[in-house]
C-alpha cells in the first residue's frame, strides 16, 4: 500500500516542476516532449512531428474553426545562422500567396520585445509533407507531382 503513495507524491513533484508561468490570454499544453504556450484561441489536436528547428502540432482555431499547424522553435536565437534561417522562412511565408504553398496564418506575439526565446509560427494544416510522400512505399502519380 505504500507504493501508490510514493508514486502519487512523485507525480505531484513532477507537476510542480512542470508549472510554467502562463501570461493572461494564453494557455499551455504538452505536445510530445515540448510545452507550448499559445493564445487560448488555439485548441491542441495532436502532435504532427518534429524537424530540425522544432516541434509541430495540429490545433484548432476556436474563433474561426480553421485547423492550423503550430510550429514551436525553441531557443531560436541561440545560433546566429539558425536565427537568420528562421527569419528567412518567416519572410518567405509572408511573401508567398499561392494555393500550392503553405501560408503563414499567424505568429504568436511575445509578451515583451526582448527576453523571449521561443517563436511560434502558425501555418495552414496539411495532411502530410513532401518528405513523407517521397519516402513512402506508394508509387508517385501525376497527382502527387502536381500537388507537391
Amino acid at each position: 500500500m505504500d507504493k501508490p503513495d510514493k508514486d502519487s507524491k512523485k507525480d505531484k513533484d513532477k507537476e510542480k516542476e512542470k508549472k510554467i508561468d502562463v501570461p493572461p490570454g494564453k494557455h499551455s499544453f504538452e505536445c510530445g516532449p515540448t510545452t507550448f504556450i499559445v493564445s487560448e484561441k488555439y485548441e491542441y489536436i495532436k502532435l504532427m512531428g518534429g524537424g530540425a528547428y522544432g516541434v509541430v502540432c495540429a490545433a484548432l482555431n476556436k474563433e474561426t474553426g480553421q485547423k492550423v499547424a503550430i510550429k514551436k522553435i525553441p531557443n531560436a536565437f541561440d545560433d546566429l545562422i539558425d536565427a537568420k534561417r528562421i527569419l528567412r522562412e518567416i519572410k518567405l511565408l509572408r511573401f508567398f500567396n499561392h494555393e500550392n504553398i503553405v501560408s503563414l496564418v499567424d505568429m504568436e506575439k511575445p509578451e515583451a520585445k526582448t527576453g523571449y526565446n521561443d517563436i511560434y509560427i502558425i501555418n495552414d494544416l496539411m495532411e502530410t509533407d513532401l518528405h513523407r510522400v517521397i519516402y513512402s512505399k506508394q508509387q508517385l502519380t501525376d497527382d502527387h507531382i502536381q500537388y507537391f
